[in-house]
């Protein structure tokens, strides 16, 4: 029997349908188009939440204010002997008029132009209730200068008493932009702090208008010497006074250490702040009214001493404390008290790591970890480079029954 096929069948190709196939061609590219859009819109976005993510965890740049050449001693040649035979003529000065004294105060003027956009109003405001129960703002301002950009934020250098115990603190800019700003760290010897300003608060304009102080060298500065006082020293917003060093070689005391002191013949407030320039228009000195005289002229903190105290605050770093306040005994005066050269130590601050570890008044201090201490400058830098936490070894001189002994003590570093 032969194959018998039921079903015959002949394929034909179907007829294109020219007005689908567009349509589909069409569609197909549309949608390749959108395809590409929300990728585009879901890339950036992405990316910007990434960004973002990004630096806010990037950590601020470390801030460096230390100056190497501060301790450079700055001297100047010696002129040449001119012989005696030789007759040489003295110019005679001209006398100072009304227009040149006019023309001296405005050049001191052009003298602090670049360190005045460096100066900024701090404003502490504390929230208070008055005698009808309605709520009211308690305002006090000082002058602030802007001392450091560790690139995420700016740095301000105030002091504490305008930023303590309030419930806000703002920075008003030298062309009326006002911000708000965050207290970071004070230093209870000096009532020195720093606050911060994030930089995304602030305009394009203000930006450009401002920069960071230009700090000098105040290790070089001597009696006489023509001096710029900035900010509020008369208690007054942008205010400027002119004057001369009256002293150089007054220091104060505190504890585990010594600050130089400024004093001038300008008069000022005791709420005056602001700083003090030399003629090269850096600051050489921070207004610190709180060791003024009874007279009311402006006194500042020798500003080389205390770099290292503001790279510390600008750092949120920690600021070793032992709790000892002492003065240097000297050459001349062990030569005529008998007491061996180093630091005699005050009564120690209580309950503070010294007196815990057994000092006492009296106590000389001549070695910090087996290095020669005769300053408290060079007390200070040997405590600076301990941690916090370390035990450090003072060898001191105790008075026996006849002479000093020797006694080491083991003494454990504290953040203050």
């Amino acid at each position: 029997m032969s194959n018998y096929s039921f079903i015959k069948e002949v394929i034909k190709e179907k007829p294109i349908n020219k007005r689908k196939l567009v349509l589909r061609i069409g569609f197909i590219i549309i949608a390749a188009i959108l395809f590409g859009i929300i990728a585009a819109i879901v890339f950036v976005h992405t990316r910007s939440l990434v960004e973002g993510n990004i630096e806010a965890r990037k950590q601020p740049d470390e801030v460096d204010i230390t100056d190497e050449t501060d301790n450079v001693l700055v001297t100047t040649p010696l002129p040449s002997v001119t012989p005696v035979a030789e007759v040489v003529e003295v110019p005679v000065p001209a006398e100072l008029g009304l227009s040149e004294y006019k023309k001296l105060y405005q050049d001191m003027k052009v003298v602090s132009q670049n360190a005045e956009k460096s100066i900024v109003t701090v404003i502490g405001i504390k929230s208070t209730i008055d005698y009808f129960d309605d709520p009211y703002d308690n305002r006090g301002q000082l002058s602030g200068v802007l001392i450091a950009n560790n690139g995420r934020e700016l740095l301000v250098l105030t002091e504490y008493r305008v930023v303590e115990d309030v419930d806000k603190i703002q920075v008003s800019f030298h062309n009326g932009r006002t911000v708000d700003a965050h207290y970071q760290k004070h230093d209870e010897n000096t009532g020195l702090t720093i606050i911060r300003i994030l930089i995304e608060q602030l305009d394009a304009e203000t930006l450009a208008e401002i920069t960071m102080a230009p700090l000098g060298n105040s290790y070089k500065l001597v009696q006489s010497e023509p001096v710029i006082a900035l900010g509020s020293p008369t208690g007054a917003s942008e205010s400027i006074a002119f004057g001369a060093i009256t002293s150089v070689t007054n220091k104060v005391s505190s504890w585990d250490t010594e600050y130089s002191l400024i004093t001038t013949d300008i008069l000022g407030t005791k709420g005056g702040s602001g700083v003090l320039l030399d003629l090269d228009g850096e600051i050489v000195g921070i207004i610190a009214q709180n060791y003024s005289n009874e007279n009311n002229t402006v006194t500042a903190l020798s500003i080389s001493p205390i770099k290292n105290l503001l790279q510390t605050l600008s750092n949120n770093g920690e600021i070793r404390y032992l709790g000892i306040k002492g003065k240097e005994v000297t050459e001349d005066i062990s030569n005529n008290t008998g007491l061996p050269e180093g630091i005699y130590m005050e009564s120690p601050k209580q309950d503070s790591p010294a007196m815990q570890a057994g000092l006492m008044s009296g106590d000389v201090i001549v070695r910090v970890n087996d290095e020669e201490v005769r300053t408290i400058a060079e007390y200070r830098k040997q405590l600076d480079v301990c941690t916090v936490g370390q035990p450090v070894k003072l060898t001191v001189m105790r008075k026996g029954a006849t002479e000093y002994q020797e006694i080491v003590f083991d003494v454990m570093v504290e953040a203050l």
